[in-house]
């Protein structure tokens, strides 16, 4: 674990203490999740680490001939 020093108003740091308080954690533990959010959320939604390194995804159109999976061709 690294160790990274925040300056906050005292404002910021009575709301992070409050906050932390009423969740019964740590003010660092705040700090991490708010932390862990923020960079979930510059990923983007739902785009695991792994699957970036993938690249572009080709998804192919709807093929129209080929029958739904699950579908009853027989009962026409």
């Amino acid at each position: 674990m690294a160790k990274l020093t925040v300056l906050l108003d005292d404002d910021q740091m009575v709301e992070l203490g409050q906050l932390a308080g009423e969740s019964g954690v740590s003010e660092n533990d705040v700090v991490r999740e708010a932390i862990d959010r923020l960079l979930q959320s510059h990923r983007g939604p739902g785009t695991p680490l792994f699957a970036r390194r993938l690249g572009p995804l080709a998804i192919e159109e709807h093929d129209r001939s080929a029958p739904d999976i699950g579908s009853d061709t027989s009962a026409t």
